[in-house]
């Protein structure tokens, strides 16, 4: 049996943020993880519930965007996110072509254009920290 490893929305990358913030896909986190912190050690919930909160909460401030029904009640993480599929932390590289970056996305559900959306309004928004 493989070492543990976390995975899906559990907030790990705020529980294990100095494992989690080495992954070069995760670059450009780091002030949204700090951003998050304090909020996990002043009230009871569970990091992944703090992230998906606050994402919920980010969109409201976005005109048109869709709101989002939060629930909470995500167990919080046991363990780093580690490779998930051949992934360091569960993210594709930036050097992977589109045919893989696609694969990816259907392994955890997601079509073409879930892809294009999420790159946009994701990664592409960080892609300084990688490439200036």
């Amino acid at each position: 049996m493989g070492p543990v490893t976390g995975g899906g929305a559990d907030g790990s990358i705020i529980t294990f943020a100095s494992v989690e913030l080495a992954c070069i896909g995760n670059a450009g986190l780091d002030a949204a993880v700090a951003d998050l912190q304090p909020f996990l050690h002043r009230y009871a919930v569970s990091p992944g519930d703090l992230v998906q909160f606050a994402a919920a909460v980010a969109l409201t401030n976005c005109p048109g965007a869709p709101r989002l029904a939060f629930q909470a009640g995500r167990e919080p993480p046991s363990a780093p996110a580690g490779e998930v599929n051949g992934y360091a932390c569960g993210v594709p590289s930036l050097a992977d072509d589109a045919s893989a970056l696609i694969a990816r996305f259907e392994d955890a559900g997601l079509d073409e254009k879930d892809l294009v959306h999420l790159l946009a309004a994701h990664s592409v928004a960080h892609a300084r920290r990688v490439d200036p």
